[in-house]
């Protein structure tokens, strides 16, 4: 671990600020298999998974324009690219790139960069009015049922999160590098509001190890208003 995330993690323990409330942050990072500048990236979102701070959700988005450029990202979907495009119009920039951090929505930067990943991570806790989103979901077989407690119409996603995924890749700007990944959004559903307030997800075959369901609600602006998280027995 760096020692920037060791000091860093000891101010998350004893800040007087970071014990109020149960506000949550959101840290999402757009990577790809394809890209030579995202390994760093990927190690510095595992270094903040591993610090255990609950308050702390990140996400692993894994985007498809890379995989016509020598190698296919096994974890790319369009959902993931379509996140990001959609983060390009909140914060008005004219292109996407990889790897982009975000966090709570509010603020992106290069998601290699370990000083302004910390302290944007450290202004969040300050400052984030995410509340805990409560979720329940029931596993059976590859098929879960994912129940969440909606508040005032919010839009509400769901996602299908591996904790843990490896692969070796054998071209590309990565080609014979094994790459390390956590937390990596394998499926996104969004709930019918008008209906109900459950949804039923499948686990893709490819999908395995130990998963989590992960859920957040948004304005019509894409302002983030709750979020949890919960492991799949």
């Amino acid at each position: 671990m760096s020692k920037m995330l060791v000091f860093l993690s000891l101010i998350l323990v004893f800040e007087p600020g970071f014990a109020q409330g149960d506000k949550k942050v959101l840290v999402e990072l757009f990577t790809s298999q394809g890209c030579s500048s995202c390994p760093s990236a990927d190690m510095l979102l595992k270094e903040i998974v591993e610090l255990g701070d609950d308050k702390v959700v990140v996400l692993s988005y894994h985007v498809d324009y890379w995989n016509r450029l020598g190698w296919k990202d096994p974890f790319s979907i369009t959902e993931s690219t379509q996140r990001q495009y959609a983060y390009a119009q909140i914060f008005r920039n004219t292109t996407v790139y990889t790897p982009q951090a975000v966090v709570n929505g509010e603020v992106e930067f290069v998601g290699s960069d370990s000083y302004k990943m910390n302290t944007s991570i450290s202004d969040a806790k300050k400052s984030s009015k995410l509340e805990t989103l409560k979720i329940e979901a029931n596993r059976e077989g590859r098929e879960v049922l994912v129940s969440v407690d909606i508040q005032n119409g919010a839009e509400t996603t769901i996602l299908l999160v591996q904790r843990e995924a490896k692969t070796q890749v054998n071209r590309g700007e990565n080609g014979g590098r094994t790459l390390n990944h956590v937390n990596v959004v394998r499926s996104v559903s969004e709930i019918d509001i008008e209906n109900s307030n459950s949804t039923k997800i499948q686990i893709p075959k490819d999908v395995k190890g130990d998963l989590a369901i992960v859920a957040f609600q948004e304005n019509n602006a894409g302002k983030l208003l709750s979020l949890g998280e919960v492991d799949l027995q």
